[in-house]
């Protein structure tokens, strides 16, 4: 029941931080992953505030909109490739990178998928 209500709030406020959101760094973002996982390993006691599970929420919805809108193939992701995945890959690039955390967390989640995924020579694969 403290998770369905921590999820509706993040629902339900995600339209009035998205705006926010967009200012995001990599700090930012690391943090939010942080904090999500763990919650993720103990969901028993609630935080005392969603927004590092808001920004979370929002930054994993920008990743996979970034790779299904993908019209360039900048990034070439294998089947089977799980949204915990994209996190993890996310964090990795983060933590060996921290020179890099003060840019916008959207561009560094541009750079790690693409890092991590490359795509073939386009030419030879349309």
């Amino acid at each position: 029941m403290k998770i369905l209500k921590a999820v509706l709030a993040t629902i339900l406020l995600l339209p009035l931080t998205a705006n926010a959101l967009t200012n995001d760094t990599g700090i930012e973002l690391l943090e939010a992953i942080k904090f999500y996982e763990k919650y993720q390993a103990d969901s028993s006691e609630m935080p005392n505030s969603i927004k590092p599970l808001v920004r979370y929420t929002y930054h994993l919805g920008y990743m996979e909109g970034l790779i299904v809108g993908d019209n360039d193939r900048t990034i070439c992701v294998p089947q089977g490739v799980t949204r915990k995945q994209f996190m993890l890959v996310v964090e990795k690039y983060l933590k060996e990178h921290p020179e890099e955390l003060h840019e916008p967390a959207y561009r560094l989640i541009d750079w790690a998928l693409m890092e991590a995924f490359p795509c073939e020579d386009t030419e030879e694969n349309p």
